[in-house]
């Protein structure tokens, strides 16, 4: 049997076919799982940049959203998406899967617990790290918020190409008629690759993202860094406290506050040209960029209240 089939999802899966709602709720729970993997890799990569203090140093705004990340998302479950018998949890958690929302915790609580950490060895150089870092996504959003939206990707704005005319045109050009046009459309449509323009129109709406995650985390990080209490952490510290305290979080709050009518003017620019590729189902009910109404239904969608 191939390690696939081995996989208790797999299995799960085939012995349920569960429908589009639960296995959105699947891939929520997957996503929010994934993001405080990415968060420890960065702290890892910080502690060795903390030994040599050479080049630039890893994103810590970064580190630090994907923690708040996860925590949204954790906002949209009361239980988990599969009710896996007791017998079988440790099975699952053996191939990598949470099982319960105290699995994320646990998960959580150690990155939380290694930022702090990282933090102490020198809480100045942290905040300084941090607030340079936070000025720069703030002006990068600031200036791609601004782009004309009248011309194309490869101009600096937001205008989507034709992906499906400029296809026809090139068919057209080449002599292709009849059946074999539609199937060469139907196969060009399919392996199409608009990935380069996607990234520039998703680039503004992530950065806001990250930004609004990072301050979720922060949030908890200030907390937690005088009311734990763990020697081998070094907490509760009143230093590490005071260092987060100078990272301006109501700056910060205020700048994505002013800058929402400028995403909404280029994601209102994108609907009148039917674009949602931005639009994610298992993205959390506060993120709006994420779930712009369709005037065209694109298949089913999960109802979910918001948390704003």
């Amino acid at each position: 049997m191939s390690r696939r089939e081995n996989d208790p999802l797999v299995r799960w899966k085939a012995a349920n076919t569960p429908d589009q709602a639960t296995r959105t709720l699947i891939t929520m729970w997957l996503e929010a799982a994934v993001a405080p993997e990415y968060a420890l890799q960065i702290e890892e990569a910080y502690s060795d940049w903390l030994t040599h203090r050479t080049g630039e140093p890893p994103d810590l705004v970064a580190c630090a959203a994907w923690y708040g990340l996860t925590r949204l998302m954790l906002h949209e479950f009361d239980v988990p998406p599969i009710a896996v018998p007791a017998l079988e949890s440790p099975s699952w958690r053996d191939a990598g899967y949470h099982m319960t929302i105290d699995d994320f915790e646990d998960r959580l609580a150690g990155v939380a617990g290694g930022f702090l950490e990282l933090c102490g060895n020198d809480p100045q150089l942290c905040t300084s790290v941090i607030s340079r870092q936070l000025i720069s996504k703030l002006v990068e959003l600031d200036e791609l918020a601004d782009r004309p939206v009248e011309n194309t990707y490869t101009s600096g704005g937001y205008t989507p190409t034709n992906f499906e005319a400029n296809l026809r045109d090139e068919l057209s050009r080449a002599g292709v008629s009849g059946q074999d046009f539609e199937d060469a459309l139907v196969e060009g449509l399919e392996d199409g690759d608009d990935s380069a323009e996607q990234d520039v129109f998703d680039r503004p709406f992530a950065l806001r993202e990250q930004l609004e995650c990072f301050a979720w985390a922060m949030e908890k990080f200030r907390i937690f860094a005088i009311s734990e209490h763990n020697e081998e952490l070094r907490l509760p510290s009143q230093a590490v406290y005071d260092a987060l305290m100078q990272i301006d979080l109501n700056n910060l709050h205020k700048s994505l506050i002013d800058i929402d009518p400028k995403l909404r003017r280029i994601w209102q620019h994108l609907a009148s040209h039917d674009y949602f590729k931005l639009n994610s189902v298992t993205a959390p009910a506060r993120f709006w960029w994420r779930h712009w109404v369709q005037r065209r239904p694109s298949g089913p969608q999960r109802k979910r209240q918001s948390t704003r």
